[in-house]
């Protein structure tokens, strides 16, 4: 009764998901950011300097009243609402105040942001890197930018050029278009929980953004949430704005991923959120094998809510994120599979495990859609391709009838999915 033919075009799609899910971003460390790499349109750096740039030697730029900052800090927190962004509201008062000029001319879609005084280019990755993935609402900013060098060592820079998808008219229209889309989701949102808020953010993002890195807003709020194509980085921030504008403290991250990635992005982001009181880890763009919205397939929920040891395993940071004070993920109190006793032990009789699982979930004469996690790799490797015969005999032996069955595997989280479908 499996559709094979299903089950092999899901295989095929799951590994290019997870071969491209990642997305690059300059960074001043050979070590994954070098000349052989393709170019990024995600917070890559162009080098401006000699015959089509001018070496600048005294900065002209604003005053930091001018520009949005005071001489005290909680100034510009105050104007931006800078406490909200988790490592923004971190940094010190010079940074601080050189952020502020990047985030006023990026707010105003200004072509150059010009320093007060000069700054060192690796201070100025840094930023770039905080205004992209801790400003969610900026969704007209491309990654790129182009620092402009006070001398041939390039140490030191006066000022940057910023690079725009939109005009600030368009910028500004898109913004409402979010904000009216956020209104309306949470009149959805009422009267429920933390975890399940968090969940019904995830499952629309999960259900109605498809992965794709070649869309010029793929990379934005605005592309994951109205356009419905975004690759990891506008699926991280899509996820981050909508729980933050429900109050939450939420955080976008890079690292490099462990999994073998054929994408032109050298890196990957995703979550960590708190609620309940405790900071997890949580990855949309791992889970969806979804690439086209005529697949409709489910989730697989296998980074929904995971703990340090679990995602690390998976990724490792960029040495800038590793850096910062990150909060721990040291619980899994609220891990979806843990939660809803979905989890295969190690050493466990797979097949047997199963069955009590789905005699606890299956519901007759209803599509039926049931994760699993195998705490061992092992077993997952050992279980591959037997889902689908232990779903069909599951079936055949409780005579429920005609059912289609088909099985979604991620080896990334060791999380599979089975669904029944009434025939």
């Amino acid at each position: 009764m499996k559709n094979l033919k299903n089950l092999i075009s899901v295989l095929i799609l799951s590994a290019l998901v997870l071969a491209g899910c990642s997305s690059n971003t300059s960074y001043s460390q050979p070590n994954y950011f070098s000349s052989d790499l393709p170019p990024s349109d995600s917070t890559s750096k162009q080098n401006i300097i000699g015959k089509n740039s001018e070496i600048h030697t005294e900065s002209s730029s604003p005053s930091l009243e001018e520009s949005g900052a005071s001489d005290k800090n909680s100034d510009a927190n105050k104007k931006y609402d800078f406490q909200a962004k988790y490592f923004v509201s971190k940094l010190n008062k010079d940074d601080l105040d050189t952020f502020t000029t990047l985030y006023t001319a990026a707010l105003n879609c200004k072509s150059e942001a010009v320093f007060k005084k000069n700054i060192l280019s690796d201070t100025l990755d840094n930023l770039m890197l905080l205004l992209n993935y801790d400003c969610p609402e900026l969704i007209h900013l491309k990654g790129d930018y182009a620092p402009i060098y006070t001398d041939k060592t390039q140490q030191l820079v006066s000022s940057v050029k910023l690079y725009y998808n939109m005009s600030i008219e368009n910028y500004q229209k898109n913004l409402n278009i979010l904000n009216k889309y956020f209104d309306s989701l949470k009149s959805d949102l009422s009267n429920r929980s933390e975890y399940e808020c968090e969940k019904y953010i995830y499952d629309e993002i999960f259900k109605n953004c498809i992965y794709d890195e070649k869309t010029e807003n793929s990379g934005s709020v605005y592309g994951a949430l109205i356009e419905h194509k975004a690759r990891c980085e506008g699926i991280s921030k899509a996820f981050m704005w909508c729980m933050r504008k429900l109050g939450y403290e939420c955080l976008t991250v890079v690292g490099i991923p462990n999994w073998t990635a054929n994408s032109v992005y050298s890196t990957h982001s995703w979550n960590i959120l708190k609620i309940n009181g405790c900071w997890y880890h949580i990855d949309i763009t791992v889970d969806n094998v979804q690439n086209n919205a005529a697949e409709n397939n489910p989730p697989i929920y296998g980074f929904f809510n995971t703990d340090d040891e679990f995602t690390y395993k998976t990724r490792t940071l960029i040495p800038y994120y590793a850096s910062l004070e990150l909060p721990e993920c040291n619980s899994d109190k609220l891990n979806y599979h843990k939660m809803n006793d979905l989890i295969i032990q190690n050493g466990s009789d797979i097949e047997n495990r199963l069955y009590k699982i789905l005699d606890a979930n299956f519901i007759q004469n209803k599509i039926n859609t049931v994760s699993v996690k195998l705490e061992s790799i092992n077993d997952f490797n050992k279980a591959l391709g037997m889902w689908e015969k232990w779903a069909d005999k599951y079936i055949t032996d409780h005579d429920f009838g005609q059912y289609s069955t088909a099985a979604y595997y991620n080896r990334t989280s060791s999380a599979i999915v089975i669904q029944f479908i009434p025939q």
